[in-house]
């Protein structure tokens, strides 16, 4: 269920960390941070920027048919998906799912999942794992 004052105060508190010059928890602007290509697509890690070793904290701008290759985690990783800016189709076990800003997705460990941005306007979603993985994720190289 989504409550929309919770969802701005989460918006609020993320858009200070990224780009607050002030802030003894600041991070750099977006555009500083280190592109990293991961599962097809440029990602960039906030875990590592908060010193995190508990999570991994994961931040990714989709343009039009932009995505991720279907995957998995192993277990006992659990992701989040939370959709900061835009409409996107999450499929999750092979069923898509319609998201847009606000909306946010549990995904267990061994659910094969990806994003995939079907709309003009750019989307930003933060994806939160935890417990961090040892192992590379699991591509699914059926698709």
């Amino acid at each position: 269920m989504q409550v929309n004052g919770e969802v701005k105060l989460i918006e609020k508190i993320i858009k200070k960390m990224l780009f607050s010059k002030y802030s003894k928890y600041s991070l750099k602007k977006w555009e500083d941070l280190e592109k990293v290509k991961i599962l097809g697509a440029d990602l960039k890690l906030l875990g590592k920027e908060l010193g995190s070793n508990n999570v991994d904290i994961v931040m990714g701008k989709f343009s039009f048919q932009e995505g991720l290759y279907p995957h998995y985690h192993k277990f006992p990783t659990e992701e989040i998906y939370y959709i900061i800016e835009g409409k996107v189709g999450i499929f999750i076990d092979n069923k898509m799912v319609k998201a847009e800003k606000g909306d946010f997705f549990y995904i267990p460990p061994g659910t094969l999942h990806y994003p995939i941005n079907e709309n003009i306007e750019p989307c930003w979603i933060l994806f939160i794992l935890s417990p961090p993985e040892d192992e590379a994720v699991v591509v699914d190289e059926k698709k």
